[in-house]
């Protein structure tokens, strides 16, 4: 459209000022009625989209954001046409490659097909709702991906809102100056505001896709964070958020234009940066800094020639500058109060974190804990793989301050790995290692725990301790012998008469042995390797000879006799008497020193881990008994996560928020209710289903800051929304008969469309529909023949959402506009062929006990067509399945997971409210003898 004047508009708004007049809305213009073609770029990405998301990107709500975005800054951005068509390619490949995950066939039929899948809704939106060939409405999401990369939620849905306002008082302040304008751009300014939670989606979209393209992006992406790690640059320095916005956009586009097109660019500040992170088109990069690096990046979308130079920062960049910053003040954050100070920062440490990744993470925060150094690593590794194949217990005598049960054999397993891997690969791992050195509160120091918060496995190096552990006394002698040959030397004054006092097994009884071998006890010498290691070892007075079993030689010159003197132990041989002095052991076992009155006490030495790994690998640790320590207590709570989540959802995708570091795992309020969801398993039927509690808090607790008590989620939870990822429980995605665990969830590329964190649980007590008056017509009763059928092809499932939602609290959202953590509630509808049937809960009528499995069925002689004394009435369509009250009936959905679903759940609702009476609902595996299920009454087989 043309640039010309509107005389009615511009009388509405000839008093503006502050923003254009409400009044103004009256020429209005319905951006829902122009779409246009997207660029042929783009075209895979309609194609890949939900029919849900291609609808909200073509004609919804997103269409209507990006249209008024797209009029309201048009003429600030220049025209981009090879940027636009490089991104394009990029976002297609992408998507192609996240699409192809083998996730896609599996959910087609689900209840969660309309949000499977990419979420690219913004870039679509963009894509159709504007001329795009240079721009248009695109430069608007590159932007909206600018701000989510670098601010939090909140925080860029306040810029947002605060840009669109200002932009409204600028085109009203150039309308009062008679200044001519485009249509659709005073239409748009002339309109009331974009709804803040438009923009709010708006953001979230454009952030759902930035973390998927992240995942696929990962080579590209760590280079970029290595870069950053070099460097320190600002985005902006402007004062006011709009000008700095818009100057940061305008220069981002133009560098990156300029690149894909070939044109090397030499910058100074991050703007351009942030938009390549932001876009995932990666130029050749030189690097001028403590030194000079240059990068190939090697990105065929961006043409030879297009070389970013990235300048020298002032100074050295410190660990707390180091990267793109960005620092605006946000007046639109909060309700109340003055403008709040914020500044955005891209480092080179990851935004989100695999599993595997926390678990090397958590290595650097326990060795720091611990003070295990870099060359300590492979034995560590090697002590912790010891460990956690030993039978380790909590000691009994301790109070567990953090009051939880974590599986700590398991969690010394996961950090055993992780030290292996830390050893195999020491440069790959050494940023997540180092990286849990810096995030100290992780792991908290534990000052009021009893045990020694900083000792690597509290209490069990303690020489006492460590001793009585010992199998036996022979494991006690033997390791004060080791400890005596690497601290003791030959020609210290006490050495001369040291001695060994343990306990023998039979009755405490005291019992002697030589600290060193008998020939260098003769010598006066320590014995070498090569030498037979020739001991002593006597009961009081005479010395005995030992079984030949234990390696010892007793001496005929052996003529001392040791007496017990209080601390003291008095050696005799003849008139000769010695008093020697206890020096390092237990009550059980000690090495006694001479005793010098005039000279200091010889320093006691400490256990490290070459003494624990010796007798881990020799077997003379059968069982340790560890204390409660934060540490060790971390370690264990990975290891439940791992078993309760993530073995089922992903170990190796990024799913982990780094906040997660700052905050100490064993405070974390599931920990607290770990010990109060144990499986169990009942004889028939399906568990209970407390772990789904439990596993939505650990999800919840890992991906975002909502910190809630397991008791506190409704035991019907549905899912969790949470940027491109779907959590939900895999009882919703199965066949019933598949053996799932109670507690498993799976993760669902896609999300619901809603900003944050989003909670969704079913309604209770669903609406079913009533059956029909004229149903009894097509009714068709005939025998079972035993053959496989699925005459269910019809039957879908869909999720819907009612209007319902709350807040949950949140820890330092107080005045904050926008609430980023919700609960939700929703209902799954049956439908035949599209045909409403009844809503249900799935999981409240699964746990049910009339729901089973059959039973494993024992061999027989039965034919595959035997004749059927009770005949089975088979069930072929919903009209037939709600006129079987009584008798046993055959469901024939064979091989139709979600129709047997349907059934069970539809089924299992209705004998809860009365309409059915069945004993059981019995789901079938593929093979059945039909024979042997006549001892059955009043059930319905779902086959």
């Amino acid at each position: 459209m043309g640039d010309f004047q509107i005389g009615r508009l511009q009388a509405a708004l000839a008093n503006a000022t502050n923003e254009v007049t409400v009044a103004a809305a009256n020429i209005n213009f319905d951006f829902c009625l122009v779409k246009y073609d997207a660029p042929k770029e783009y075209h895979p990405i309609g194609a890949l989209l939900s029919m849900r998301r291609k609808e909200d990107a073509e004609s919804g709500k997103s269409h209507v954001t990006a249209r008024r975005l797209a009029a309201l800054f048009q003429n600030i951005c220049p025209d981009t046409p090879n940027l636009i068509a490089a991104y394009g390619q990029r976002v297609s490949e992408i998507s192609k490659a996240a699409t192809n995950d083998g996730q896609a066939s599996h959910f087609a039929n689900s209840m969660f097909s309309q949000f499977a899948g990419i979420d690219a809704t913004s870039i679509w939106a963009a894509a159709t709702s504007s001329d795009t060939a240079a721009g248009g409405a695109l430069h608007v999401h590159l932007l909206a991906s600018m701000l989510a990369k670098m601010w939090t939620p909140p925080e860029a849905v306040s810029i947002w809102d605060e840009l669109v306002k200002e932009r409204r008082r600028v085109v009203a302040d150039q309308l009062e100056r008679g200044e001519s304008l485009p249509f659709s751009l005073a239409t748009a300014a002339a309109q009331q505001d974009i709804p803040r939670a438009q923009l709010a989606e708006w953001d979230a979209s454009a952030r759902a896709w930035l973390q998927t393209a992240d995942s696929h992006m990962t080579k590209q992406q760590t280079q970029l964070r290595l870069i950053l790690r070099n460097i320190e640059m600002p985005v902006d320095r402007t004062a006011t958020l709009y000008s700095s916005v818009l100057e940061a956009w305008v220069t981002a586009l133009t560098v990156m234009e300029r690149l894909v097109s070939g044109i090397p660019q030499e910058v100074q500040n991050g703007a351009a940066l942030l938009g390549l992170a932001a876009w995932h088109l990666y130029p050749d990069m030189h690097v001028f800094g403590m030194r000079n690096t240059e990068v190939k990046m090697q990105d065929s979308l961006v043409k030879p020639g297009g070389v970013l130079t990235l300048g020298c920062s002032q100074g050295s960049p410190t660990a707390s500058t180091a990267g793109i910053t960005w620092s605006l003040s946000l007046s639109h954050l909060k309700f109340y109060g003055r403008p709040v100070e914020r500044g955005g920062f891209i480092h080179s440490d990851p935004t989100h974190l695999s599993f595997r990744e926390l678990v090397q993470v958590t290595l650097g925060c326990v060795a720091t804990r611990w003070r295990i150094s870099i060359a300590q690593m492979p034995v560590f590794a090697a002590v912790l793989s010891a460990m956690a194949r030993t039978d380790l217990q909590y000691r009994s005598d301790e109070v567990n301050y953090y009051k939880i049960k974590p599986d700590l054999a398991a969690g010394l397993g996961l950090l055993a790995e992780a030290a292996e891997a830390y050893n195999r690969d020491p440069e790959v791992m050494a940023p997540l290692f180092n990286l849990g050195v810096n995030r100290p509160k992780f792991i908290p120091p534990g000052s009021d725990l009893k045990s020694g918060a900083f000792e690597p496995f509290p209490g069990l190096l303690h020489p006492s301790e460590f001793i009585n552990l010992l199998k036996g006394p022979n494991a006690r002698v033997l390791f004060l012998r080791r400890i005596a040959c690497r601290h003791l030397d030959a020609k210290q004054p006490e050495f001369a008469d040291c001695i060994i006092r343990y306990d023998t097994p039979e009755g405490g009884k005291s019992a002697w042995a030589s600290v060193l071998p008998a020939k260098a006890l003769r010598r006066g010498t320590r014995s070498t390797q090569n030498e037979p290691q020739d001991h002593l070892r006597w009961d009081d007075p005479e010395p005995t000879k030992l079984p030949s079993e234990h390696h010892y030689m007793t001496a005929a010159d052996a003529r001392a006799r040791f007496l017990e003197d209080g601390p003291f132990v008095v050696r005799t041989e003849g008139k000769k008497r010695v008093r020697l002095v206890a020096w390092f052991g237990s009550p059980q076992a000690f090495i006694f020193v001479k005793h010098f009155p005039a000279r200091p006490a010889l320093s006691v030495p400490n256990i490290d881990l070459e003494d624990l790994l010796w007798a881990l690998e020799a077997g003379h640790l059968p069982e340790m008994r560890m204390r409660w320590g934060p540490g060790v207590c971390t370690a264990g709570l990975l290891a439940a996560a791992h078993q309760v989540v993530f073995k089922h959802v992903s170990t190796s995708s990024p799913l982990i928020q780094l906040q997660t570091l700052l905050r100490p795992l064993v405070a974390a309020k599931w920990a607290n209710d770990l010990g109060a969801f144990e499986t169990k398993k009942p004889d028939r039927g399906y568990m209970e289903s407390p772990g789904l509690r439990l596993a939505t808090s650990i999800i919840s607790y890992f991906i975002s800051d909502c910190d809630i008590y397991p008791v506190d989620i409704p035991l019907n939870v549905c899912g969790v929304s949470m940027g491109d990822s779907l959590y939900i429980p895999a009882k919703l995605t199965n066949d019933p008969f598949d053996e799932q665990a109670s507690d498993a969830f799976v993760r669902v590329l896609g999300n619901i469309g809603r900003p944050g964190f989003v909670m969704f649980s079913s309604v209770c007590g669903p609406v079913m529909s009533n059956p029909s008056e004229t149903s009894w017509r097509v009714l068709n009763k005939k025998g079972f023949d035993g053959r496989p059928e699925n005459t269910f092809r019809t039957t879908s499932m869909h999720l819907s959402f009612t209007d319902w939602e709350r807040p949950i609290s949140e820890p330092g959202a107080d005045g904050i506009k926008d609430a980023q953590l919700l609960r939700m509630e929703s209902f799954i509808s049956i439908r035949d062929a599209g045909r409403w049937v009844g809503d249900v809960d799935i999981l409240t009528a699964l746990r049910d006990e009339r729901v089973c499995r059959l039973p494993p069925q024992n061999a027989c002689t039965h034919g595959k067509i035997e004749r059927l004394e009770n005949v089975l009435v088979s069930v072929e369509s919903w009209d037939e399945l709600r006129d079987s009250h009584s008798g046993n009936v055959v469901v024939r959905a064979f091989g139709n997971w979600v129709a047997r679903l349907a059934v069970a759940a539809f089924l299992s609702q209705g004998v809860l409210r009365g309409d059915f009476q069945i004993q059981h609902i019995i789901i079938c595996p593929d093979q059945v003898c039909w024979k042997c299920t006549e001892s059955f009454q009043a059930c319905v087989f779902i086959y």
